[in-house]
């Protein structure tokens, strides 16, 4: 009796043993793609690669900033209480290294009449290895509701894509748009 209790408690330890031992621990070899499920909405967000760390160490610095003047004319129908807020974004991935760089900023506008208007600008500071990387900018202007916060309005515009500009640069961009 003793001898069968010892073999079924080795027993079970070793069936522990296995299942402990088969577990990856090193997630480089786990299959599929690494990210995390977002609860609020249900879509998947993918983690960004990580660079390789000698291709990243090289390249050139580029800083700088990007400055976009706005100016809308409010047609919309929007409660007195509303305020206006200007949002700038400058995105840049880089082929090399499949490093992604991504900037925002956001102000409040200034509502005149039935006119909204704002300067937003962003500094910026890149280390990318490629010459050929392009900034993606977009802008968005949204219409809040001052009692509860939540937007009733809001509108995205993309400003295309330009290459890089060099070191210390201010990059100037305006627009204007029907609110």
């Amino acid at each position: 009796m003793k001898y069968r209790n010892s073999i079924l408690v080795g027993l079970c330890l070793l069936g522990l043993s296995i299942a402990a031992w088969s577990q990856n621990v090193n997630s480089s070899l786990a299959p599929g793609i690494p990210g995390y499920l977002d609860p609020r909405n249900g879509t998947f967000k993918p983690m960004p690669r990580v660079p390789d760390q000698a291709a990243a160490s090289s390249g050139t610095v580029y800083n700088g900033t990007f400055t976009l003047s706005l100016l809308a004319y409010v047609y919309s129908a929007l409660p007195s209480t509303e305020t206006y807020s200007c949002t700038l974004s400058a995105s840049v991935f880089d082929v090399t290294t499949q490093a992604y760089f991504s900037e925002t900023a956001t102000v409040a506008a200034t509502l005149n009449g039935f006119h909204v208007s704002c300067t937003v600008k962003i500094p910026y500071y890149w280390k990318l290895p490629s010459s050929t990387d392009t900034v993606t900018l977009g802008y968005t202007l949204a219409a809040t509701n001052g009692t509860t916060g939540v937007p009733i309005r809001s509108a995205d515009h993309s400003l295309g894509s330009i290459t890089v500009p060099l070191s210390g640069t201010t990059t100037s961009l305006s627009d204007y748009l029907w609110f």
